[in-house]
């Protein structure tokens, strides 16, 4: 993955077949998000060779959201988990809201159909980071382009934004509602108080790369059902994984990317930072690995990132 960060590094630029690529990748999983949501199963045939899991909301370890005493399903898309889709439509509608300058109608409407229908997309994922990301990117660009008396572009902003919340109104309950007892928060503390144990016992060089997991059951203190998972933190797998001397290093290169980025870059590269002190699939999965690659590679191009 870093030679990968590399390659985008000196090959990538955020140029038009770019963000049209994003943008169909967009549209092609919030659409399949919609069939799975609305079949409360996976769609299967082709799809399962894409990449999309045999499920149902009865499935094992499946991803439900308990809205009101009722089990919604949440979609995976083509993505390994919900989370995971959430931050793949964050990131890809990120970049058509900074970079996008569509020369014609046709660009037009596919960019900001890929906006408007990627939105509605992630809200279905019920993921919460990333929705709260979000409205915060929207609500961004909707003030910049209203102080620049770019009216239609901000009306079009504050239609999308009005759809999400009209959107997530039946299921506002999960977005306002916390409870300490709630189970997502119960696992994601006993993990956390996991790898404080691990960072503790083994402060210097950690307990070895990809060996939490392995190192879990020697740590985990629950009295509750286990839960073999990374602790959904990027900085406390980093410093569990390799130590702190090595993770003192990856914070200081991650925070020197950010000091170099382009002004625009920075916003989608705080989005993975913020985004990672919830989750772990930047550092785990493949897809959020390759995510972050292209978010690092890209980083570093300059002067100009668009062509």
């Amino acid at each position: 993955f870093s030679f990968l960060a590399y390659y985008v590094y000196k090959n990538i630029k955020v140029d038009p077949l770019f963000l049209k690529v994003f943008s169909i990748g967009i549209l092609s999983e919030s659409l399949i998000a919609f069939v799975e949501f609305l079949n409360k199963s996976s769609i299967g045939g082709i799809f399962y060779f894409l990449g999309e899991r045999s499920f149902n909301s009865s499935t094992p370890n499946i991803a439900n959201a308990n809205i009101n005493g009722e089990l919604i399903l949440r979609p995976y898309a083509t993505f390994s988990h919900p989370n995971v889709l959430g931050a793949f439509l964050l990131i890809g509608i990120s970049f058509i809201l900074f970079f996008a300058k569509p020369k014609n109608n046709l660009e037009r409407l596919l960019f900001y159909a890929a906006v408007f229908i990627g939105s509605l997309g992630l809200t279905l994922t019920l993921s919460r980071a990333s929705l709260f990301g979000l409205s915060l990117l929207i609500i961004f660009k909707l003030i910049l382009q209203l102080k620049n008396r770019s009216i239609k572009y901000a009306a079009f902003l504050l239609i999308t934004i009005a759809s999400v919340v009209i959107f997530a109104l039946p299921y506002f309950n999960r977005f306002t509602s916390f409870n300490f007892s709630d189970e997502s928060f119960v696992q994601r503390k006993d993990l956390t108080i996991a790898a404080g144990s691990m960072i503790k016992d083994n402060p210097v060089f950690g307990i070895g790369i990809n060996n939490f997991l392995t190192e879990l059951p020697n740590y985990y203190r629950s009295n509750k059902t286990f839960y073999l998972q990374p602790v959904h933190n990027i900085f406390l797998l980093t410093f569990a994984q390799i130590g702190l001397i090595a993770g003192v290093m990856f914070i200081i290169f991650l925070f020197k990317t950010f000091s170099i980025a382009p002004k625009d870059m920075k916003f989608i590269l705080f989005f993975v930072f913020f985004l990672g002190f919830f989750d772990h699939y930047f550092l785990t999965l493949q897809q959020g690995q390759i995510l972050f690659a292209l978010i690092i590679g890209l980083c570093f191009v300059k002067p100009n990132l668009v062509k």
